[in-house]
């Protein structure tokens, strides 16, 4: 997979990893097999090799890159995805669990534990789900009464990653205040008096997750992290930083659907054809290869404008919901191809496949997401709009600006029409983007990203036209500045034979 954008030392981390993952990890997993525990021989390998230190600072034990936490991270988990999710697994678990510490703890809390992250010393947890809250952390019950000298948890939380193997827990719970000041995070050692975890919860993909009962727990002013009341600024900043790099995890899986699928198809004949040969499989195969492209360059903005310190809730939510769902179509596509071996267990893309699905449920659903990006996009943007998709973006601002159009983007199921539609904007925008900067090189691959750039503005075209043409049988009222034909009408190749030409490129 092409690493535009990337700088010369960061293709050289996907690289390290790349070949890292071959020789040690891969095997390392193979060998302990799909267990609801932690491998620990893996956790070691990848301490030893610097990967939880990369983004940590030097102080601490890291190598100081920590102003590029977001972008590393993607970078990790999308090479360590295509390989094995279940090693991904493992390397996102330590962060999940520290993000916390790393962004809002104190000097005290980070000289006391990021060190043991660092070396692998120590597994982690971040303990927000419970029984009624998932998606919607506000949701949720478990208590934190303050006490002399501390606090007293009580409650349940459940579907915790890594909660039966961990030794240090972020965990998040109510404690007096209105709103969102009634929450706060704290330090938790899972096997002091008052915790119980309990290993009681089989996955399709399995991995070490379970649930912990909190009954009158101490913990000491000292374990709070930041200040009380923090606790939502936590955990929902810990979900910002996250949801990129459950994108990345993603785009690594759709790239390795892709390949399986492609050696395949290369490999296997029918009718005296190999299947790459023929035009359904060729169009399957194109059209993973363009998702893995547009989705990656989602994700990678969403991390570097993270990394410049700006808010990036609405792109980390388009990055995780686009690479997530393109994820689980391309396995699906790549278990078509393969036959009967796609849903054989001990064939990678079967594997591929409950991990995929799973990701579009952890750390937000997809529906969640949906209504993150739906409800920051009823309003018409201040900025002209410019680039490719600049008349799709007007003819929706002629809509967000009329009191019907506001009327019916109250509705949330169609604001989460306009979140798939915000999606393939940028996303063609983006592409655009990198096509035109290779165009100015030498560079081989332009072309390709020229193909995929044509595609994704087909794509958006579509995606707001039908968008519009509903809103209009919703209300005959609307009006908008070009109907929906006429969009169409701007794109002129079919999907079909730009995705046969770059199969052409491919292969």
């Amino acid at each position: 997979m092409i690493e535009l954008g990337l700088t010369a030392d960061e293709q050289e981390l996907a690289a390290d990893v790349d070949e890292f993952a071959v020789a040690t990890l891969v095997p390392i997993a193979e060998e302990f097999g799909e267990q609801h525990a932690i491998c620990r021989d893996l956790v070691t390998a990848m301490a030893d090799r610097g990967y939880f230190g990369l983004n940590i600072a030097s102080e601490y034990g890291g190598r100081g890159n920590d102003h590029r936490y977001s972008t590393l991270l993607c970078i990790l988990r999308e090479h360590l995805g295509y390989h094995e999710p279940g090693v991904d697994f493992t390397f996102g678990l330590q962060g999940l669990g520290t993000v916390a510490i790393v962004k809002n703890g104190d000097d005290a809390q980070r000289s006391a534990i990021l060190p043991d992250l660092v070396d692998g010393k120590k597994v982690f947890a971040f303990a927000v789900t419970e029984p009624n809250a998932g998606s919607d952390v506000r949701g949720m019950t478990t208590k934190a009464e303050p006490v002399d000298g501390g606090y007293r948890i009580s409650g349940t939380k459940t579907y915790i990653s890594g909660a039966p193997d961990a030794d240090l827990m972020v965990v998040v719970a109510r404690t007096p205040g209105a709103g969102s000041a009634g929450y706060s995070a704290f330090v938790v050692d899972p096997s002091e008096a008052g915790v119980e975890v309990r290993q009681d919860i089989e996955l399709g993909a399995p991995h070490s997750i379970g649930t912990i009962v909190f009954t009158d727990h101490f913990v000491p002013t000292s374990s709070l992290i930041g200040a009380e009341g923090d606790g939502l600024k936590v955990a929902l900043g810990t979900l910002e930083v996250y949801r990129p790099s459950v994108g990345a995890l993603a785009v690594g899986m759709t790239r390795s659907a892709y390949d399986h699928a492609l050696e395949i198809a290369l490999e296997r004949e029918v009718g005296g054809r190999r299947l790459a040969d023929l035009e359904v499989i060729r169009l399957k195969l194109a059209r993973m290869w363009a998702d893995a492209t547009w989705c990656r360059a989602l994700v990678y903005r969403a991390a570097a404008t993270r990394d410049a310190g700006e808010s990036s809730v609405v792109q980390a939510a388009m990055s995780k919901l686009a690479a997530t769902e393109a994820a689980c179509r391309a396995v699906y596509e790549s278990q078509q191809i393969h036959g009967a071996r796609g849903v054989t267990v001990g064939y990678h893309v079967e594997a591929l496949a409950r991990h995929a699905r799973q990701a579009t449920i952890y750390e937000g659903t997809s529906e969640i997401q949906r209504l993150i990006i739906g409800r920051s996009a009823v309003e018409p943007s201040t900025d002209e709009a410019t680039g490719p998709t600049a008349h799709l973006r007007q003819a929706l601002d002629s809509i967000r600006g009329s009191e019907v159009g506001r009327a019916l983007l109250s509705n949330d199921s169609v604001r989460a029409r306009l979140a798939d539609v915000c999606i393939a904007l940028d996303a063609a925008d983006l592409v655009a983007a990198q096509a035109d900067r290779l165009a100015e090189t030498a560079d081989d691959r332009a072309a390709r990203f020229a193909l995929v750039a044509e595609l994704t503005l087909v794509d958006a075209t579509d995606s707001a036209a039908d968008l519009i043409t509903d809103l209009a049988r919703r209300s005959p009222d609307v009006v908008v500045g070009g109907t929906a034909d006429s969009l169409r009408r701007t794109a002129v190749r079919s999907p079909d034979v730009i995705l046969l030409d770059l199969a052409d490129l491919l292969w």
